[in-house]
């Protein structure tokens, strides 16, 4: 099922976003909520792209994006992160 996206204005500060997902990728997001405490899909939206948009800033430092543990690092693998121009 191809994703189709739609926007509509709804005030000068709000736009309404309509699209469709995949049967799996709703049931995933149901899971972050449940997870997170999220209690509206718009919240948990929110929250996701915060933490894209950090990762593209960092990524855009030429910083390197991924975890610590016990001493040994190991990267994010994210390809989009890979479209992300290094910024001088």
């Amino acid at each position: 099922m191809a994703e189709e996206q739609r926007t509509e204005k709804t005030t000068s500060s709000n736009r309404r976003i309509q699209f469709e997902l995949l049967e799996k990728r709703v049931k995933d997001l149901e899971v972050l909520m449940q997870k997170t405490g999220c209690t509206t899909i718009k919240e948990c939206l929110n929250n996701a792209i915060t933490l894209f948009e950090w990762a593209v800033e960092e990524k855009g430092k030429g910083n390197h994006i991924g975890i610590s543990d016990r001493g040994e690092f190991r990267k994010l693998q994210f390809p989009i992160l890979d479209r992300v121009v290094k910024q001088f």
